[in-house]
């Protein structure tokens, strides 16, 4: 039941393949044009082949395509080697499908899915506007952390299955 869901909201799993790296390729690609990049990444990401290393395992990408096969919307997870049961976790949705239903729905499934796996899941932001996106997920604020990133100050997250289960975002109907 799980794969037929993903298959009809047309999730992929990354694997390395010559097709999945070129997506990669034009993903990465639209990440620079678009100034997403920042926003996602540091600068020690920029360079194509540390962030393809991002995406080999032990993470899990999961991610969607447009009607041109780019990826339009990815997540995924990073397990963190001594506490398997945590996962460092990354979004990304183009500006077009952000606030969509299709993005609504791919986001609630592989959360509920990532909670099958990882009891917590932890994330980074550098930037203060997004702890709004973060709230209405049920993420809790840990704090911030000055000069973290890139001289920047940065704010950790995290999420927990019971969390997510009563946000604003889990609650909605779209």
């Amino acid at each position: 039941m799980i794969e037929e869901k993903a298959k009809e909201l047309g999730l992929e799993l990354y694997v390395p393949t010559f097709e999945n790296d070129l997506k990669l390729f034009k993903w990465w690609m639209e990440l620079q044009n678009s100034a997403d990049f920042e926003r996602i990444f540091t600068s020690l990401d920029r360079p194509l082949s540390k962030f393809m290393q991002t995406f080999e395992p032990p993470c899990i990408l999961v991610f969607t395509c447009n009607d041109s096969d780019e990826i339009n919307h990815a997540i995924w997870f990073t397990p963190f080697a001594d506490t398997p049961t945590a996962s460092f976790v990354g979004y990304w949705a183009h500006k077009s499908i952000r606030s969509s239903r299709h993005a609504y729905a791919v986001t609630k499934f592989v959360y509920d899915a990532a909670f099958q796996i990882f009891k917590t899941l932890v994330g980074i932001t550098k930037h203060e506007n997004l702890l709004r996106i973060h709230r209405k997920l049920g993420y809790n604020i840990v704090g911030q952390i000055p000069h973290f990133m890139e001289d920047e100050d940065a704010w950790v997250v995290y999420l927990t299955k019971e969390n997510f289960k009563n946000s604003k975002f889990y609650q909605m109907e779209k």
